[in-house]
């Protein structure tokens, strides 16, 4: 599931017990196998056979790190990289993975002066489609995945519960129902001569595309506030 090298074709996997902690004692000897691994656990609350679900809708599996030391002496001139360093690693990926978009959602949410109000669009202006855009249009597919399951668990309540519907908001990772990317093109994204091909190798298509592009932030905004019908 992670090897680059060509490799027959695999049957359907298997269904595996759910996995209840990671335990880590030293450093891997491939760090990108073991990082996808892990992330794969920690994004399937222990089921690395499913996909990844949205962020915060399950508990945090226990991850537990029995040596933390960032460096070990061996042969070589100068110190090695120890688990340490493979831990802040995978503490990196994780975050840049899941927290942004979920942090800003957060602080905008928080400074919203009604408690009748909710957020329903988030819309992420960015210059750059391999960042900016990606990461909003993946926060958007968590987003709709998240809509899903808990209609789907609501559903499921109500029918178990003899039609009392489930408390509104519970378990809800977000209240938003989109996070729509804006390209705009006074930055690194140039339309008069986009980047190679090749430079997007290994990223999906479809999450590359901006729901918007536009010239500026200026009409980044003005496209928002019409969307939005928020012009006085």
């Amino acid at each position: 599931m992670v090897e680059h090298q060509p490799r027959p074709a695999q049957s359907k996997l298997q269904k595996l017990p759910r996995i209840q902690a990671v335990l880590l004692f030293g450093e891997p000897t491939h760090w990108e196998t073991h990082l996808q691994l892990i992330i794969d656990i920690i994004l399937t609350n222990g089921s690395p056979d499913s996909a990844h679900l949205p962020p915060g809708s399950a508990p945090q599996l226990p991850i537990i790190v029995c040596n933390p030391d960032l460096l070990w002496k061996s042969q070589a001139p100068s110190p090695r990289f120890g688990h340490g360093v493979f831990v802040l690693c995978l503490e990196a990926v994780f975050k840049k993975l899941l927290l942004t978009y979920r942090y800003a959602e957060h602080l905008m949410t928080s400074q919203m002066t009604s408690s009748e109000q909710r957020l329903r669009t988030i819309y992420a202006i960015g210059d750059n489609p391999q960042t900016d855009v990606y990461g909003a249009n993946l926060y958007d597919r968590f987003l709709k995945h998240n809509a899903v399951t808990t209609a789907t668990a609501s559903r499921r309540v109500s029918t178990a519960t003899g039609g009392v519907p489930e408390q509104e908001g519970a378990g809800l990772v977000s209240s938003a129902d989109e996070c729509r990317s804006v390209l705009v093109c006074t930055g690194v994204f140039d339309p008069a001569s986009p980047p190679p091909s090749d430079q997007w190798a290994g990223l999906e298509a479809e999450l590359l595309q901006p729901r918007h592009t536009v010239q500026d932030v200026e009409e980044a905004v003005e496209l928002i506030l019409e969307r939005e019908t928020l012009r006085s």
